[in-house]
């Protein structure tokens, strides 16, 4: 009797803790997701990434160039889009607000399935409702709106209208996931919060880029098995005096890989390259000629870029 009881005590204590943890995540985090409006009907949650008033949200959830957002003290702030992409389902508002609470960004890539996570949105309009969950699955998932897969976050938190564009937590209260959409009736979908950051630095003009101008091409079967890789990059003209000039890239080149990662369009190129610092070194995987060759490149910036 003394063990059972001695069980059921730690038992206790445990879930004690715990609840005091998650309602602690809860509290922390509510300032920072926003309520966003568009038009007459158009409810979704957004986060607040900067302190000078950059929200991430849904592309889905914004329904023209600009928006109202809800504080958490209320306020109701103008925002302007500032950068939207249909295809990953993100968007980066401006808020008309200054030194607002910022969200903690966790180590995205670092998630593990069942990890313990939270979702907090405004499902049918009500504010700040958090459910709970595990990450059920990790990696690329394919997607109607979508041309390549794409790295994704599936969990089995609670989602409805109005969560799309709220965070998805860790443990420790860090955002992992921007929550996007349900997916086979079920399981939610996050974006990954380094693949936010890689749309923002694009949206705001970081971009490193070759210097190519490209066309997405099906490979021929006999290549497919050697390559590892059924699409790639044709490589139609090169800048001269770019990065990927220097590199010794040239017309007729495909392009399959950059730093490791696959790349069957041009969409899925952009975000290869802003995963890197524009100084960065890197090798691009390419084919040229029947045979699979190397070629190390170093960035630079294309300015003014403010969209994917």
């Amino acid at each position: 009797m003394a063990l059972v009881s001695s069980t059921s005590l730690l038992a206790g204590a445990l879930a004690a803790q715990l609840d005091t943890a998650l309602a602690a995540i809860a509290a922390r985090v509510q300032p920072s997701v926003v309520l966003v409006r568009t038009g007459q009907a158009g409810l979704g949650a957004g986060i607040v990434w900067r302190a000078d008033g950059i929200v991430l949200t849904n592309h889905h959830v914004l329904g023209s160039r600009s928006a109202t957002v809800v504080l958490d003290d209320d306020r109701q702030v103008a925002a302007t889009v500032i950068a939207r992409d249909p295809v990953l389902d993100l968007a980066a508002l401006q808020v008309d607000a200054a030194a607002l609470p910022v969200a903690q960004i966790g180590p995205s890539e670092q998630a593990r399935v069942g990890e313990l996570v939270l979702a907090v949105g405004h499902p049918w309009g009500q504010r700040g409702t958090v459910t709970l969950g595990i990450i059920s699955a990790l990696g690329a998932i394919e997607v109607a709106w979508r041309r390549s897969p794409a790295e994704y976050l599936r969990s089995d938190v609670q989602l409805a209208p109005g969560n799309s564009g709220g965070p998805l937590l860790d443990a420790q209260g860090r955002v992992i996931g921007i929550n996007a959409m349900i997916f086979g009736g079920d399981l939610s979908v996050a974006i990954p919060a380094h693949i936010a950051e890689q749309f923002l630095r694009i949206a705001e003009g970081r971009r490193p880029v070759l210097g190519v101008g490209v066309q997405a091409v099906e490979l021929p079967p006999a290549w497919q098995v050697p390559t590892r890789r059924t699409r790639g990059l044709l490589v139609l003209n090169v800048q001269a005096a770019s990065p990927a000039a220097r590199a010794g890239l040239a017309p007729g080149d495909v392009l399959l890989e950059v730093a490791g990662h696959p790349v069957g369009d041009g969409h899925a190129l952009v975000y290869a390259l802003a995963r890197h610092a524009p100084a960065a070194r890197i090798e691009l995987r390419v084919l040229r000629g029947g045979q699979l060759r190397t070629a190390t490149v170093t960035f630079a910036t294309q300015p003014g870029e403010a969209a994917a």
